[in-house]
């Protein structure tokens, strides 16, 4: 009896390392004592099994383990098992992002780490040490541990210098705080010097962690409970009956009483509280050190080409409702991203390093107290839809504030003033800078732009081409509100458009015709991009030259180097064409039931009819394109905006964007922040201004920028119906 007390010993007996061989034991007066962790209720037992005394002769060897008592008779386990030497832990360095309400915590990039972690040894350290980090995008205050950006304004975020970690139910490492990091560093220390393990550290929040050995290490929550105490395993707050119970009734309420209906909880129910509280009480796995894929990648030093991007309508810039300062941090990622995969080559030789993509806001500044313009809306607007009316305020509004000749100024010196204070700040931290500058602007954003480099005056020596257009006289005048316009410190090297309404704000003011000599002073190059169902953006070559309308827009090639999407889609349906052809009877077959309620046509009629069609719309894609390639336009007809070069830039939809154009039209607006296509189409222009080519058409499969890829067995890639379209950087 007694050894299978010892068996049962969790804490004490591990016979699969060792081997038993003798055992002296007496069972006269033998008392075992139970110890409860976080209680301090000692439970004791005491085992007689009689007068007569028996002893039994049984040797244990544990090998690594020896088994010692305390003064408190309490067996604590020690591991004599040779232990490496202990080394010092590595300091990384994280910093936390609250996202919806939730924290997470993301780890500087290992030069920003190494960094951070000399100024923090260094005697020159005091509260106003700032060490840069992130490309120099945000300052790190070593002695406050706070996070600030240097370009734009928002609020400082936490920074920790962490040691260890806990795995978070969604698989994320989580640092602890310095100084419980310091405690669990210092138990880990006693434990490789002593080989004592199993020895708990009760955390401030009463939560608890055990060091096992060297390598197992585990965090037990404060919510998580043993078979001796705590909450049930479920509870819905309701109670079921197998049976219905008796109810009390009136005898008036009898008649009125048809039936009653029970609801409840189903499996379903029970399955997912359930989860929830395994999940709750799961233990954490306890890592000393930092793990690689919690460690942000290192951004090259070295800058070849600024670019600031300017927002549209409305503080939101995506369907996610994301800040400017939060789409351009995902767009100059996707730009670093395609870096590798296109010019892997020049960056691997250090002729190519980064392109550097800064925000410019000028919301904040006209709906600002200053202004009164949100103040003036409040009083005037309506108290029904309240949600629909303040988006309208908060957006829609913007183009009517634009054309005001009070809140227009407004609008052009915050711009003109936000681009020359990054400007002069990026040179004041970056004074090896010798790259050049371009421009980007997305919806009204673009139109500001224009009209802020179109009133530009430059040196005599530069002036080339004309500003003047073409009105249409009429009794009333033409033209846009006076504004007098500030002078950008610099001159850029091109201007990006991005679903820009530049060409309607043209006809509104009355111009007929910009003209072949038509271009921006201090600007050589100008391209207008747009995806084919944006409602908002319009072209601007046939204002440029009437012939040009025949000619389609210049379509932007896949970032991967494919071909265009409706014949790709005519090769799949040339080798699948039976299987598509049968979807669509079945289809067809589901609609007519469904609209009519009459049994549909026979299956041969519809194929028929579907192969006949699909026919017809081979014939028609292939005239329009012959009459297309009939016509191509000259540098002569394009003019001087952009150098003699197509100014119209066309995105490639994705192939379910095709099944409707109105379904997809709103999420078309606001797609080229995450668009690939239009990001490596900025990247082409600003190297071959380097003279700097892209390795190759097709970039190597494995560093490919994707969001939602599955392979299936047979190798195929497959899109799901959550990923964005090739004109947002999705696989197709």
């Amino acid at each position: 009896m007694p050894l299978d007390i010892v068996k049962k010993c969790k804490n004490c007996s591990n016979f699969n390392v060792g081997c038993v061989k003798k055992l002296q034991l007496e069972y006269a007066n033998l008392k075992i004592k139970k110890y409860m962790d976080n209680q301090d209720q000692k439970a004791e037992v005491n085992m007689d099994v009689g007068s007569e005394t028996h002893a039994q002769n049984v040797t244990v060897n544990l090998m690594e383990h020896s088994v010692k008592e305390n003064d408190d008779g309490i067996a604590i386990l020690t591991e004599n098992r040779p232990t490496s030497e202990y080394s010092p832990v590595k300091y990384y360095w994280f910093y936390r992002v609250d996202n919806d309400g939730q924290s997470t915590w993301r780890g500087f990039s290992v030069a920003d780490s190494r960094a951070l972690e000399i100024a923090f040894n260094s005697s020159d350290l005091n509260e106003n040490t700032l060490v840069p980090t992130d490309g120099g995008r945000y300052d790190v205050n070593i002695i406050g541990r706070i996070r600030m950006p240097v370009y734009w304004s928002e609020k400082p975020t936490n920074v920790r210098r962490c040691s260890w970690f806990y795995c978070n139910t969604d698989g994320r490492y989580v640092p602890y705080a310095e100084a419980v990091a310091e405690k669990l560093e210092v138990e880990y220390q006693h434990g490789m010097a002593t080989g004592e393990w199993h020895r708990r550290l009760i955390l401030p929040n009463n939560e608890l962690v055990v060091m096992h050995g060297p390598g197992v290490m585990v965090h037990f929550l404060q919510n998580s409970v043993d078979s001796f105490s705590g909450s049930p395993l479920f509870n819905f707050g309701k109670t079921v009956y197998r049976n219905p119970p008796k109810i009390g009734v009136t005898g008036d309420q009898t008649q009125k009483i048809d039936h009653l209906v029970f609801l409840v909880h189903g499996a379903g129910e029970y399955r997912h509280q359930k989860e929830r509280l395994q999940s709750m009480t799961r233990p954490r796995v306890v890592k000393r050190g930092a793990v690689e894929s919690e460690i942000e990648d290192t951004e090259p030093s070295s800058i070849d080409h600024l670019l600031l991007l300017c927002h549209g309508v409305g503080s939101a810039c995506d369907m996610r409702m994301r800040p400017v300062e939060a789409v351009v941090d995902d767009f100059r990622k996707t730009s670093m991203q395609l870096l590798q995969s296109h010019y892997k080559n020049s960056c691997d030789s250090g002729l190519v390093g980064r392109v550097e993509v800064l925000p410019i806001s000028w919301h904040s500044s006209l709906h600002s107290g200053e202004t009164g313009v949100d103040k003036r809306l409040a009083n005037v607007t309506l108290d029904s839809i309240p949600w629909l009316r303040n988006f309208t305020n908060d957006t829609v509004l913007d183009v009517l504030f634009y054309t005001s000749p009070v809140f227009g100024q407004t609008i052009i010196d915050t711009v003109c003033k936000e681009l020359n204070r990054i400007y002069g700040l990026f040179k004041k931290r970056n004074p090896d800078f010798r790259g050049g500058v371009s421009l980007g602007g997305h919806s009204l954003g673009s139109v500001i732009l224009y009209d802020l480099l179109g009133h530009q005056i430059p040196e005599a020596s530069a002036s080339n081409g004309s500003t003047e257009k073409n009105y249409v006289q009429e009794c009333a005048g033409t033209g846009q509100p006076m504004f007098k316009y500030p002078k950008l410190e610099f001159c850029p090297e091109a201007m990006f458009a991005l679903g820009s309404p530049i060409a309607i704000f043209e006809c509104v003011r009355g111009v007929e015709m910009l003209g072949k000599d038509f271009c921006l002073p201090t600007c050589g190059k100008f391209f207008n991009i747009f995806h084919p169902y944006d409602p908002i953006a319009y072209r601007i070559e046939p204002m440029i030259n009437p012939e040009l309308r025949q000619i389609k827009p210049y379509l932007i090639p896949h970032h991967k180097g494919r071909k265009r999407m409706h014949l790709e889609l005519k090769e799949t349906m040339a080798r699948v064409g039976a299987d598509i052809k049968q979807k669509l009877v079945e289809s067809i077959k589901s609609t007519w039931f469904s609209m009519w309620k009459t049994a549909p046509p026979p299956t041969d009629q519809l194929e028929k009819v579907v192969e006949e069609e699909m026919e017809k719309e081979e014939l028609n894609d292939e005239c329009k394109e012959d009459v297309t390639q009939d016509k191509e336009a000259t540098p002569e007809m394009l003019g001087r905006l952009n150098s003699g070069r197509r100014i119209d830039y066309v995105l490639q939809e994705a192939p379910f964007e095709m099944i409707n154009e109105y379904l997809f039209a709103m999420t078309s607006h606001v797609c080229y922040w995450e668009s690939a296509d239009t990001i490596l189409l900025i990247l082409r222009e600003v190297y071959a201004s380097m003279r700097v080519q892209p390795d190759c058409c097709v970039p190597q499969n494995n560093l490919t920028v994707q969001r939602t890829r599955i392979v299936t067995t047979d190798g195929m890639v497959a899109s799901t119906l959550d990923s964005p379209s090739t004109s947002r950087g999705s696989p197709c």
